[in-house]
């Protein structure tokens, strides 16, 4: 099984002090296993280019993370054909339009992002290890993920039948 980090999960990586549970489970998860998705990557870009362009110090540490821990290490799954057919049918869904507006005051860097990431898990048959479970459980309603995990709070949130437990999994 893979498991696609989420944008937070990543994040929370390069700060001084990630979280102990996510080190804990980064450490113990096999990382053959371990994925990320193409608009995580333009999260992270667009995250980078607004350190940059706000001239914050912190730009270029964020821009090496990116390129020298992030892409190297993560395999990278593709926004797909079928994952654009899933997308369509989510963006279609009226209960989860508001995932795709643009809200001014919302730090989220990709309208659409949290679809987009659940449209390829669905397509790739993986995982979402996220702390936005609230956004990923809505899609799940609606839209059978085929895993939500939860490393922050060492949770499933969505399990299918056919997966393995994770080491460190609480539920348990």
């Amino acid at each position: 099984m893979r498991i696609i980090l989420d944008t937070d999960v990543l994040s929370n990586t390069h700060k001084l002090k990630p979280h102990p549970n996510l080190v804990q489970w980064l450490i113990s998860t096999p990382a053959d296993t371990l994925v990320t998705t193409a608009i995580t990557v333009a999260e992270l870009q667009i995250g980078v280019d607004r350190l940059k362009a706000s001239n914050s110090p912190s730009a270029g540490p964020a821009m090496k993370w990116l390129y020298e821990a992030v892409l190297p290490s993560l395999p990278i799954i593709p926004f797909t054909g079928e994952a654009a057919l899933v997308l369509a049918r989510m963006r279609e869904t009226p209960a989860l339009h508001d995932l795709v507006v643009v809200n001014p005051r919302s730090k989220k860097s990709v309208p659409g992002a949290d679809l987009m990431i659940a449209a390829t898990s669905i397509a790739a048959g993986a995982a979402i290890a996220t702390h936005n479970v609230r956004h990923f459980m809505r899609i799940n309603d609606h839209f059978e993920l085929p895993g939500l995990y939860d490393p922050f709070e060492m949770k499933w949130h969505a399990k299918a039948e056919w997966q393995m437990s994770l080491p460190l999994d609480a539920a348990q």
